[in-house]
């Protein structure tokens, strides 16, 4: 039988048990109807046939999920495409089974008018060479920002605190987030409600996130899960750039006796020249890559100033950015 490419609501329910094990090899949670329907109503800005599948008869072959989402750029707001969940069953592979889902997405996307396609991937994985084949050229990497901190905590910066975030904190973190990344530029606004997603989710736990006080009033939070060597903040937000190192000497203090990391976040930039001065090791890029092409009409290549986006300081991009 001939490969077909159907959208996630024509699949047969035959073959749900098979979404759930493409799932598994991708190390997720198997996400069904009803999850799906669950995260949509939350805010995750699913399109709206949520994905497109590779189905030969009675085998599921490969997905590619897509969500719609803004780039702010100084133009003004630009909506992609967000290619994520890119997967191909195992034994599967090396059919030119994931480019021609990808295609298939393209064209879906070029006929409701949406002009760009952005995903993030590895550079050492094999999808990487698909992606360039399929015209997609790298953008931007995420900042990466390492330092051991002594056994003993300094200090408490005079007149802040931190809390442990609670499961009824979204929305606070959301307006922390909005009030931080107000005349920034990159993924934004986001979907509403983002925090309470993915908490709600399970995708995320709400005691991961630290809320940082000024006397009682919150204005910043980091998003870090712990590790038994490491604390790793891979969101770090400040509503104002001058509570910046309260944020970092709390989450030092948190810290203590254990490495630091700030990965995925642009506060490894934001805070760059004061993270320098504490000794941190800086690396300007890490794995993750975010790639992405024109699939609307007239020239596939990227402009110049939709590529000086990336290097703007006003750049905005934390762990929930990578989709």
């Amino acid at each position: 039988m001939s490969v077909e490419v159907l959208a996630y609501d024509e699949l047969p329910t035959r073959l749900t048990p098979q979404v759930a094990a493409l799932d598994a090899t991708d190390g997720d949670a198997p996400l069904d109807r009803s999850a799906i329907r669950r995260a949509a109503r939350l805010g995750l800005p699913f399109s709206e046939y949520v994905a497109l599948f590779a189905v030969d008869g009675d085998e599921l072959l490969s997905r590619v999920t897509v969500i719609r989402r803004t780039l702010t750029t100084e133009q003004g707001p630009e909506l992609f495409a967000g290619i994520t969940d890119v997967v191909t069953r195992p034994g599967a592979g090396r059919r030119g089974l994931a480019g021609r889902v990808l295609r298939a997405v393209h064209a879906r996307e070029r006929s409701r008018g949406v002009q760009w396609a952005l995903l993030w991937t590895h550079p050492s994985w094999g999808a990487h060479r698909l992606y360039e084949r399929l015209g997609y050229r790298d953008l931007y990497s995420p900042p990466v920002a390492v330092r051991r901190l002594p056994a003993r905590p300094h200090p408490r910066p005079r007149g802040y605190s931190l809390r442990r975030a609670g499961a009824s904190d979204g929305r606070l973190l959301d307006s922390l987030f909005d009030r931080a990344s107000r005349g920034r530029v990159g993924f934004l606004p986001r979907p509403r409600g983002s925090h309470r997603l993915r908490i709600a989710m399970g995708w995320r736990a709400a005691r991961d996130h630290y809320v940082i006080l000024q006397r009682s009033r919150p204005v910043g939070y980091a998003f870090a899960p712990q590790g038994p060597r490491a604390l790793t903040v891979q969101e770090g937000v400040a509503s104002e750039e001058k509570h910046l190192p309260a944020l970092l000497d709390l989450i030092e203090r948190e810290a203590h006796g254990r490495w630091l990391t700030f990965t995925a976040t642009t506060f490894a930039r934001d805070a760059g020249g004061l993270l320098a001065r504490r000794g941190y090791t800086m690396w300007p890029s890490s794995h993750f890559t975010l790639m992405g092409r024109r699939i609307g009409t007239g020239s596939p290549a990227l402009p110049s100033t939709f590529r000086k986006l990336f290097d703007d300081p006003r750049f905005s991009c934390h762990r929930s950015d990578i989709f």
